[in-house]
């Protein structure tokens, strides 16, 4: 039996940030760090718990801020400050409909359908 080889690429972005239902059936969405936010209002990032004896280490946070300051944000469980690491930005592949030979020149990422990563940069 052969593995269907499935190709991705970045959906392209359209204004509004209009997305049609159609082409999530096989996306793959995840985070990426980032020096800017997505969004001003609400921003995503990550944390790091820099005490050794706590269990937590890594903390993504959803942040609502409209017009106010960060804050400094605390660990759930000892309390003590956490260090900021990077903000999160959203991205979306979705299956490349294309000829493989007359592809576009960015690079195109190559999954098996059994093979699903959490963290890759492109």
């Amino acid at each position: 039996m052969t593995e269907k080889v499935i190709l991705y690429q970045p959906l392209p972005r359209r204004p509004f940030g209009l997305i049609y239902g159609n082409e999530m059936s096989e996306a793959i969405c995840y985070h990426e760090p980032s020096p800017e936010p997505d969004s001003e209002n609400c921003p995503l990032g990550e944390w790091y718990c820099q005490n050794p004896r706590c269990v937590i280490r890594q903390v993504t946070i959803n942040c609502k801020l409209f017009g106010e300051e960060l804050p400094r944000m605390r660990c759930p469980a000892c309390r003590a400050l956490l260090k900021f690491q990077h903000w999160l930005r959203h991205e979306t592949l979705v299956p490349y409909k294309g000829e493989i030979s007359q592809g576009p020149r960015q690079a195109i990422l190559t999954l098996t359908p059994y093979y699903r990563p959490r963290d890759f940069t492109l």
